[in-house]
């Protein structure tokens, strides 16, 4: 039997006093073999822990995807800009060189008649005419040279009339886009009417 503060008594069976008895050296070994860190060492920290997934870990986290481009990404960034700028400049600087340059071409009588022929430069400024009332004979040619345009090529326009006066024909015709080299073909085939500078 055992007394209680207040001086209430409880009894207590023999066999559960023999039972307590016999296992409080068992458990207190148990305790000794299972409690971590026993020496009283401070304990490390884990190597993990679990990730944090409230409202300021998503900010972070978001903020982190659509952080500012890196100074590292403005040098890619200039430097592609800086290479289309010089690409732009060299490529106008061609075509300024190749409008500098003249246009060299070949006119020919494509007919066996000769020709009286004359040939405007539509490029020049004012346009004016290469050659003027010049013969050509027939399947005859003759190299003239005529102002380049932005891309480089010819811009002409030739009025054509036979020679004989019996047999009046005309020719006349505007060119755009002709390249250097190039070979034009002349004739005087048609009806004079409508036929102007």
């Amino acid at each position: 039997m055992s007394r209680r503060p207040g001086g209430v008594s409880i009894e207590i069976h023999p066999a559960i006093e023999i039972v307590r008895s016999s296992a409080a050296p068992f458990s207190s070994a148990l305790r000794t073999h299972f409690i971590r860190n026993s020496g009283g060492a401070c304990r490390n920290r884990p190597a993990t822990r679990i990730a944090d997934t409230g409202p300021q870990a998503q900010i972070l986290f978001w903020g982190g995807l659509h952080r500012p481009t890196t100074l590292r990404g403005r040098m890619l960034t200039m430097s592609r800009t800086v290479t289309i700028l010089t690409l732009s400049l060299m490529l106008l600087a061609s075509a300024a060189a190749d409008a500098d340059d003249p246009v060299m071409i070949r006119i020919y009588n494509d007919d066996a008649d000769d020709i009286i022929l004359s040939v405007y430069d539509m490029n020049a400024r004012p346009p004016g005419a290469v050659i003027a009332n010049r013969r050509i004979n027939g399947f005859a040619w003759i190299p003239i040279s005529v102002t380049a345009g932005v891309v480089g090529k010819g811009h002409v326009k030739w009025i054509a009339r036979t020679v004989d006066p019996g047999f009046h024909r005309c020719g006349y015709q505007e060119m755009r886009g002709v390249a250097d080299d190039a070979l034009v073909r002349v004739s005087a085939d048609s009806s004079c009417r409508n036929i102007s500078r």
